[in-house]
């Protein structure tokens, strides 16, 4: 596996680990944040190339419109 795909790969996880502990909320409606939505929300299709992927873990922290629930944590 090239170290490209991993990197990949690790950040697709990390999302989709993040999504699925419930911490993620929409901060207009305090719905939870999904997978499907983070991939529609920032116009991408699967695959994801590396920079998407990178853009789509990053969202989960600087998108304004994504609040952490705390609670879960």
């Amino acid at each position: 596996m090239d170290n490209e795909k991993l990197i990949k790969d690790t950040k697709i996880r990390a999302v989709k680990d993040t999504l699925r502990q419930c911490i993620c909320k929409w901060s207009d409606t305090g719905k939870l944040v999904t997978y499907d939505d983070l991939l529609n929300v920032l116009g991408f299709k699967e695959p994801l190339s590396l920079e998407q992927a990178k853009q789509m873990y990053s969202s989960l922290s600087n998108d304004s419109r994504i609040t952490k629930n705390l609670n879960n944590l």
